[in-house]
């Protein structure tokens, strides 16, 4: 199965261009944070993933790839992911070296989308307007909105390091919404032509 990874920090934009890619024949999106925020109104599993969602700690390894691993699977039965034929839109994972290697025995990584910020303060402006919006409370709280950004840098450097650069797209995720889907487009077709 081949895969685009998309990174960018808490409020870049990750989603919204992964279900736009997703709506493209032959692409299709994945989002661990949706299958997250989903789990964690549901058992005894959801309510351990609460508890790290609310402190935009990283959900374990072990019970990321389980949630994940079920989700696809779900996926593929019901027919809405064709594993053959579809590449994979993967948003929020993965989220640090030990999920690198699980999502590399699953993927043929093809290209990495990286959304970045030249100035931290549009993000967080982006990412408070999002909580009123949406009226998500993970993104309302100033300390947790930063110690999601930091933990995004940390970790997203460790894994930039484990691909080529060949295959990672850098796409400015200050613009409209449009003019970013259009650059990761470009990006997309020359990758694959």
């Amino acid at each position: 199965m081949k895969a685009i990874l998309i990174f960018g920090p808490p409020g870049a934009g990750k989603g919204t261009q992964g279900i736009l890619i997703g709506k493209k024949k032959g692409y299709f999106h994945i989002s661990t944070g949706d299958i997250f925020r989903y789990v964690e109104h549901h058992g005894e599993i959801g309510k351990k993933v609460k508890k790290y969602l609310e402190k935009r700690e990283l959900v374990p390894d072990s019970l990321a790839m389980k949630l994940f691993d079920a989700e696809l699977k779900r996926l593929v039965e019901n027919k809405a992911f064709d594993s053959l034929k579809d590449i994979i839109i993967l948003d929020g994972m993965p989220r640090d070296r030990k999920q690198v290697r699980e999502v590399n025995k699953r993927f043929d990584v093809v290209q990495i989308i990286l959304l970045h910020f030249e100035k931290e303060g549009a993000l967080i402006n982006r990412i408070l307007k999002r909580a009123k919006k949406e009226k998500r409370e993970d993104d309302q709280d100033m300390a947790v909105i930063k110690h999601g950004i930091d933990v995004y840098h940390k970790k997203t450097e460790e894994i930039l390091r484990e691909y080529p650069k060949s295959i990672i797209l850098r796409v400015d995720g200050s613009g409209s919404i449009a003019q970013i889907h259009k650059e990761i487009m470009k990006g997309i077709f020359r990758a694959s032509s």
